[in-house]
């Protein structure tokens, strides 16, 4: 095992200690925001990322679906069902679904979403259903309208 050594604090100048302060601070903040992160997703992955030419969506399986605006046929808001249906690759977690999932409602679909929210946007694009929200209800609908406003530009 190891040998702990330790910091002698005693012979450190004021800035010194100011500044092993201020790391421990930061080292503990990014601790306590992994944990929560982890505890709300349950450990789940993925990723989604919006950018001016289009959406970038990975599952945990490592899986990237890339889309620009003007790729989406079709896009609506819409209110969550109760039932989300199967997931058949990806994961779900108390704050995190995502991964490909089906449902009644929109047949075989990607999800990235959180299950606790009430509504969603749904996007058509060739071959694939995706469906999405985002941080809140009112998030959700902003980035609604966004991505309204950046098809119609592209087209």
């Amino acid at each position: 095992m190891p040998k702990v050594q330790r910091i002698d604090t005693k012979n450190m100048s004021a800035a010194q200690k100011t500044l092993l302060q201020f790391l421990m601070l930061i080292a503990f903040i990014l601790l306590v925001s992994a944990v929560t992160r982890y505890i709300d997703y349950g450990g789940v992955g993925g990723n989604i990322t919006f950018s001016e030419a289009g959406v970038q969506l990975e599952i945990p399986d490592g899986t990237v679906y890339d889309f620009a605006y003007s790729d989406i046929l079709d896009i609506s808001l819409e209110t969550m069902p109760d039932d989300l249906g199967t997931c058949i690759n990806g994961d779900q977690a108390r704050a995190l679904y995502c991964g490909i999932w089906e449902n009644e409602t929109w047949g075989t679909c990607i999800l990235y979403l959180d299950p606790t929210l009430s509504s969603v946007i749904v996007m058509e694009i060739p071959d694939q259903t995706i469906v999405i929200n985002y941080e809140s209800d009112d998030t959700t609908e902003g980035l609604y309208q966004a991505i309204l406003d950046a098809k119609e530009a592209e087209n």
